[in-house]
């Protein structure tokens, strides 16, 4: 059970505030999508840092599972914004080529 004096909300900067490293989960949602890829390397360092040893990160927001998938669907959206709402700069898990 949750307690409500056991919740810890950061309201502030992702790159300048204090993450702290005791946490049992974070969770993120729909806001990593507007950085580039070496910023968000640098923030998921940084959210993996402040979980406690079996931590755990819950990302709500548009990832790829490969670097691929990721392409097509920029290079389609390029061709025709309307295709989706929405497309800031996703990050497929692995980037490598």
């Amino acid at each position: 059970m949750l307690k409500l004096e056991s919740l810890s909300i950061i309201k502030g900067d992702f790159f300048n505030s204090d993450f702290g490293d005791h946490y049992d989960a974070v969770i993120s949602s729909a806001a990593l999508h507007h950085f580039d890829p070496d910023n968000k390397r640098m923030l998921y360092r940084r959210i993996f840092g402040a979980l406690r040893p079996g931590g755990i990160y819950l990302n709500s927001d548009r990832f790829y599972e490969n670097i691929e998938d990721q392409e097509i669907d920029l290079v389609q959206y390029a061709e025709d914004p309307n295709r989706f709402p929405h497309m800031d700069t996703p990050l497929a898990m692995s980037v490598e080529r």
